[in-house]
């Protein structure tokens, strides 16, 4: 959202019917354009369903419109408008690790070959400015 944004709210609603609200902001600021991230993970039965809500407010008594009298349209310019919803997400399968534990060992396998791969990427990477051969691997 831009100068007309107003209030914005992402609820989910779960495949029993309930919902419930994941982030509410109900006075919208065009400064606080930046990453929304819960402390600990949401987890989301499948069959979820995201519902995104957002208000603009073309009137003249919202002092941040540029042109009350203008028709909005979508568009990338501060003038226009848009909303949208980047939600980063992770499919998973519940494991009942417990910290503490031991991990099982597909779960160590794979950190091991994540790992290995990481290191192996980061010796093609030379830090030199015109060296853009590490886009090519």
């Amino acid at each position: 959202m831009l100068y007309r944004g107003k209030v914005m709210r992402y609820e989910v609603e779960y495949p029993d019917g309930e919902r419930e609200t994941l982030l509410w902001v109900p006075d919208y600021d065009f400064n606080w354009q930046f990453l929304y991230e819960y402390k600990e993970p949401k987890f989301l039965p499948a069959g979820s369903v995201m519902h995104l809500s957002w208000w603009f407010d073309n009137s003249s008594d919202n002092r941040f419109n540029p042109d009350p009298t203008m028709d909005v349209v979508y568009g990338p310019e501060t003038t226009d408008e848009m909303a949208n919803a980047r939600i980063y997400y992770a499919p998973t399968t519940k494991r009942g690790i417990v910290v503490g534990e031991d991990l099982p060992q597909d779960v160590l396998d794979a950190a091991k070959k994540a790992e290995k791969q990481r290191r192996e990427n980061s010796k093609l990477l030379v830090l030199e400015e015109n060296d853009l051969s590490w886009l090519l691997n």
